[in-house]
């Protein structure tokens, strides 16, 4: 509804808009019970327990640091075209969430400790199976990519929510 209405300001109004839909943003400074699965399961993993992969854990997902995705943002405002939208993120690697849980527990230098498990009642049953943004339209607007590969990145979060 809100891009509706800021195109709409646009179009009429020639007030300067620029959209940016960000995708799975991560990192330092976000809270860790927003419900986000590496926000979640570093809450999991601070508290010595097991983290959980929801549904069959065959669902992709690709993941950007915050500072690379504010980087992206700040592009956008700058050199992007008003009245476009853009999608923010990270187009790789694309992993499914059992190797995300691989890929989290080896940045931390830890053995995997997971578990599969349905779906809780409160989780939207209408998940996608995929998640992966297509950047290029930012990229070619900005010139800026992500650049903080997922293993620093989840290094960085554990460092600082580990003060």
């Amino acid at each position: 509804v809100l891009e509706t209405l800021a195109y709409t300001y646009h179009s009429q109004n020639q007030v300067r808009v620029k959209v940016v839909r960000p995708f799975n943003m991560y990192g330092p400074y976000m809270g860790l019970t927003d419900g986000r699965v590496l926000s979640n399961w570093m809450r999991n993993y601070l508290k010595e327990e097991r983290i959980s992969i929801y549904g069959n854990g065959l669902q992709t997902r690709t993941f950007c640091y915050a500072a690379d995705g504010i980087s992206m943002m700040l592009g956008v405002l700058l050199d992007g075209t008003d009245g476009e939208g853009y999608k923010g993120g990270n187009s790789s690697p694309e992993l499914n969430m059992v190797e995300l849980a691989t890929h989290f527990y080896s940045s931390l230098e830890s053995p995997p400790q997971y578990e599969v498990q349905e779906y809780p009642n409160s989780y939207p049953c209408d998940e996608p199976t995929r998640r992966c943004p297509d950047i290029q339209k930012v990229i070619e607007a900005t010139q800026i990519q992500p650049s903080i590969p997922l293993h620093i990145g989840i290094r960085k979060m554990y460092e600082y929510y580990k003060q």
